[in-house]
Parts: structure tokens; C-alpha cells; sequence
């Protein structure tokens, strides 16, 4: 599954240049399915559903969002193969607005930035220290920097065990109650679609049998291209 495999890796994973058309796509089905359907049990089924895969799919563009500004401002490597048009589209215009940015930042080091000396201010005097002073202050300063990394680590880990807690929870709840089937194509269907699990399939070839989400399988089925088989 495309979502959950986003959510545990710190890779960028690959995934059609045109998902977001065909989840927008598979939005719309949903929709429609859900204002025309004459069961209102269905019906509400149909909107559970879209706000399931609405939740899925923001979710799955924040984290790639977030996977994109780091490696943009990291300066690694773009992994264009990977991403939508849409995606690319936005990596174009972070680019542009970063070195923009940076630019601007380094006009702002180019001013004069020598102090001014008062005239007839004395000088402050310098404290003497000694060779014990410095060991003490350097033992301290140590000690303080153990501290301030023992913290961090600790913060950092409960941030991530909350974390990884609250992926479980979601992936739980979200894919939960997701019905599988499989059904006998009998009519070539040649796109692609995206499963309310957000996984592609397709395209289908005639006489063959595939292992799909119950509510696509019957969205095939009503379009005429697909029997449920009951195994």
C-alpha cells in the first residue's frame, strides 16, 4: 500500500506520474456514487469511504511534502522519477524561492557591519585567569554539553515512540474494515484506478481474475466489466 509504505520509510517512494488525477478521479466516483445511490445505507457507505480516502491521501502529501523541503534544503539530489507532475511542478518552485532567498540573505552580509569605537572610553580591563580557572570552566562547559545531548536524546525518543504509536493507530483505523474480493474481468478494462486503499490497479485483460477492494470490484461489476466471484 502506497500510504503506508510513504509513512515508514524515509524515502521518497515512486508512484505514478498521474496518481493525484486518478485519486481525484476515484474522489469523484465516490461522490457521485453517494448522491445518486437510492439505498441510503450505501450511500452513507459511499461517503464514509471518500472521507477515509480523503484523510489518506492529505496524509500522504504532507509527508512527501515534507520529504521533498528536506532533501531540497540538503541539497541532495531531486529523485524526479519518483514524483507526480504535480510534485515536480512544486519542487521547481521551492528551488527557485530557496535560492531567491538565499540571495537576499547574502545581500544583507555584504553591510558594513564594523562597530564604532566611542572616542575616550577606557578600555575594559582583562580578567587574569589562572590554568586552574580554565580546566574548571572547561569541565564545566563539558559537563553542561553531556547534559544538553542526554536531554535532547531523551526528548527525541519519547517524540518518537508518540510517533510511531500514534502510525499504528492510524493505520488501524484507516484500513479497517476494508473488504477484499475476487472478481473475473469480462471486458477489458484498459485504465488504471486507485483502490480506496490507495493502491493502482490495472489495466485488466479480458478473462482474467483479480484480487481487489470489494467496493472497486463493484464499481467494475456496475460499469460492466467485472463479476464478483464468490471463493
Amino acid at each position: 500500500m502506497i500510504w503506508k509504505e510513504e509513512r515508514r520509510t524515509n524515502e521518497i517512494v515512486e508512484i505514478p506520474p498521474d496518481f493525484y488525477n486518478r485519486a481525484a478521479d476515484y474522489l469523484s466516483h465516490l461522490e457521485t456514487m453517494s448522491k445518486t445511490e437510492k439505498d441510503p445505507l450505501i450511500s452513507q457507505l459511499f461517503k464514509t469511504r471518500k472521507q477515509r480516502v480523503l484523510f489518506m491521501l492529505r496524509d500522504l502529501l504532507q509527508i512527501r511534502i515534507r520529504k521533498l523541503i528536506s532533501v531540497i534544503l540538503s541539497s541532495q539530489e531531486i529523485p524526479k522519477r519518483k514524483l507526480t507532475v504535480e510534485e515536480l511542478k512544486f519542487v521547481s518552485s521551492m528551488e527557485k524561492s530557496y535560492d531567491n532567498f538565499i540571495k537576499e540573505i547574502y545581500k544583507l552580509k555584504t553591510i558594513d557591519e564594523t562597530p564604532i569605537i566611542e572616542k575616550n572610553k577606557p578600555k575594559p580591563e582583562k580578567k587574569q585567569f589562572t590554568s586552574s580557572d580554565g580546566e574548571n570552566e572547561k569541565r564545566n562547559q563539558l559537563k553542561l554539553e553531556k547534559e544538553q545531548v542526554a536531554y535532547t536524546q531523551i526528548i527525541e525518543k519519547s517524540s518518537q515512540q508518540i510517533n510511531e504509536k500514534r502510525e499504528e493507530e492510524i493505520l488501524s483505523e484507516e484500513t479497517e474494515g476494508i473488504e477484499y474480493t475476487y472478481i473475473l474481468i469480462t471486458k477489458e478494462f484498459p485504465k488504471q484506478l486507485v483502490g480506496i486503499d490507495l493502491e493502482i490497479y490495472g489495466p485488466f485483460i479480458s478473462n482474467s481474475v483479480v484480487y481487489l477492494p470489494k467496493e472497486n470490484a463493484v464499481f467494475l461489476n456496475r460499469l460492466g466489466h467485472a463479476s464478483i466471484l464468490s471463493i
